[in-house]
């Protein structure tokens, strides 16, 4: 099923034949009986329309007077960032339901310099933002492991108090997903870094395997079924 777009609203096209293959978001909004939101009712709609094999082309006007009613960024006719409307559209849904199929763990350890205390902290996300590891122009790609390698093995905090040793030194902060992983992953590319006050886009392609099954960490594997570039 493809989206009609209205000005340059092809971000929530994409967004929208991003959720479409997901199963878990299917089967939920498909069953729902009173949506708790007009924004999961017009998401349910949509999907309702979608797999009843009426239609090849969907208009989601609904949707767009939905965002508009609500007063969102999204409302209009511009352009927006898709992952912030994905975020958006997810945060409309059942709390339970999101933690349970996009919600995932990530545990943060500190480690001091001066005594080598850790001290750890867990933290529900459903998406994960990942670096680029190779930013500059003409750089060859890189690959959606190395991404989530260059997320997880962390950064050096300077000045860091250590709270068993109260001496202020430098600590080394590293990330692992804990626990049992989420069924759908969600992967942030950070395409925009910031330099002397001024945005530049990250051109560095990356690359993932299409259909395959890809193990980024261990134990842990995943399919692609959406992408978006906007």
């Amino acid at each position: 099923v493809g989206f009609f777009n209205f000005g340059n609203t092809c971000y929530l096209s994409s967004i929208l034949q991003c959720l479409l293959p997901v199963v878990e978001l299917r089967d939920y909004l498909r069953g729902l009986q009173s949506p708790q939101s007009t924004i999961t009712a017009e998401l349910a709609n949509i999907f309702n329309h979608a797999y009843s094999n009426e239609y090849t082309k969907l208009a989601p006007t609904a949707m767009r007077g939905a965002l508009r009613d609500l007063g969102t960024e999204f409302s209009g006719t511009g352009q927006c960032d898709s992952q912030e409307l994905l975020q958006f559209l997810l945060d409309s849904c059942d709390e339970d339901f999101i933690a349970s199929t996009f919600g995932g763990t990530i545990r943060s350890t500190v480690e001091c310099w001066n005594c080598s205390n850790q001290s750890c902290k867990e933290e529900t996300i459903n998406t994960l933002q990942l670096e680029i590891p190779n930013e500059e122009e003409g750089e060859e790609g890189v690959h959606l492991v190395d991404c989530l390698s260059t997320y997880l093995e962390g950064e050096q905090v300077e000045d860091k108090e250590c709270e068993e040793c109260n001496y202020r030194t430098v600590a080394q902060k590293t990330l692992e997903l804990f626990g049992t992983q989420p069924p759908v992953l969600i992967f942030h590319l950070k395409r925009f870094k910031w330099l002397g006050g001024k945005s530049s886009k990250i051109h560095t392609l990356v690359d993932f395997p299409v259909g395959d099954l890809l193990e980024v960490i261990k134990k842990c594997e995943v399919r692609l079924v959406g992408g978006t570039s906007h």
